[in-house]
This record gives structure tokens, sequence and C-alpha cells, in this order.
């Protein structure tokens, strides 16, 4: 579960912004105070993130933007679609999330948030590799990543789980998988159904958020789970 600390002009509107990011899996807390210095609120939350919605002067943006980066807390920048995100802010800010409305932030902006997240903590640690939802595979140390958590698989089960990473939410053929990691489809399917639920078992000790899904006659994904 990623941290988040939400930037907004209008108080009330980040803390919506907040409850409803909270309802899609997040940790998130509106900075209540806008005259407290930010790094008081960072020392007391630990966020992975700033998020700072449209609404301050350029000038106080980039304030908030140099005070977060100064503490190691990487900054994105939520705007509405028909805005224009002034040129410093898009270059200075870690990433950019265009939203239709900020009270209608729904499950796909959470996903593309959560991949945005991902991508700026591994890239910060140089590491290289692709990324879908909470989950990051490097594919330089073959490790796989859920958040923060590192998750404890075989050779095998890794390589399972990359492919589904790489199909990002679609089917991925039970033949297809076979051919990519046996290097043959003809192989009795039993061993790869083995595989499927021992990588089930190990991925639901680190996440309810996230299963393995088995379509039958086509093969697997990974789905995330709608409340």
């Amino acid at each position: 579960m990623f941290k988040l600390l939400i930037a907004d002009k209008e108080l009330e509107r980040a803390e919506n912004f907040a409850e409803n990011l909270n309802r899609h899996g997040f940790s998130a807390a509106a900075i209540k105070d806008k005259t407290s210095p930010l790094k008081k609120y960072i020392k007391r939350h630990s966020p992975d993130a700033l998020l700072i919605l449209h609404s301050f002067s350029e000038k106080k943006t980039l304030s908030l933007i140099s005070q977060s980066k100064k503490n190691n807390v990487p900054v994105i920048f939520i705007c509405k679609k028909d805005s224009c995100c002034p040129r410093l802010i898009k270059v200075l800010a870690d990433t950019i999330l265009e939203v239709s409305d900020y009270s209608e932030f729904n499950p796909t902006y959470a996903s593309i948030l959560e991949e945005k997240i991902n991508i700026i903590k591994h890239e910060d640690a140089a590491e290289k590799g692709i990324c879908y939802g909470m989950f990051y595979a490097d594919t330089v140390k073959n490790i796989i990543y859920y958040g923060k958590k590192r998750l404890d698989l075989t050779p095998t089960e890794f390589q399972i789980m990359l492919l589904l990473i790489m199909a990002k939410g679609e089917v991925v053929g039970k033949n297809e998988i076979m051919k990519q990691i046996w290097g043959t489809a003809s192989l009795n399917t039993n061993s790869l159904s083995v595989h499927i639920q021992k990588l089930k078992k190990s991925l639901s000790a680190y996440t309810k958020k996230y299963v393995i899904s088995t379509i039958r006659g086509k093969g697997y994904k990974l789905d995330k789970v709608s409340y």
C-alpha cells in the first residue's frame, strides 16, 4: 500500500481526494495546515509521493516541489485534461497525471497512479523492468516487487509472473506460457497447473488486491479485484 500526501489550495477538496484514494487501496492524507512546513507532514506520514493538485500559483507549486525533493519524496502533479500544465512544473515534477475531474478518481486512474509511483521508485533505484499496477518486474535481477515488497518466487514462478505482468491484465494462453518457458506446447498442462497453483498461493501471502484468474479453455491473467 502506497502512502500519499495530498496538497491542494482547497482543503475540503484535498480531503475528499484523499478519501477517494483510500477507497482505492492507498493510504492518503491531506495537508490541512498550509502554513506549516511540508517537512513536518513528511516526517509524520513518511509518504511514497506528494500529490499536488493544480490549484496553487506556479510559484507556490514550485516551492512545494522543491521542499518535497529536498526530503527525497517524489512529486506527482495532478491536473485536469483540459488544463495547461506550466512548463517548469512539467519538467520538475516526477510525473503528471491528467484526470477528467478531481471528484471522479476511478479505478482506472488508481491503476495508472500505482504504476507511476512504482516506476518512479524503481527508476530511483536504477532498476530496469516492467510495471503493471502495484507489480514491478526487474528484468535485470529477475526480481518481482509488489509495491515495496520483494516476492519470494522460484525461477519458473518468476517467468510465469513476468508473462502475466507483461500482458497487463490480458489473458496469456497456456500454450504461450509453455512455449515461452519450456520451449514446447506439447507438455502435459498439469505441470503448468501445479506451478500456477503455487504461484496463486505465493501471491495471496502478499496481497488480496490482485489475483491470478484461470480463464477456462484459454489461459490465465492477472486480475485486480474490485470491491
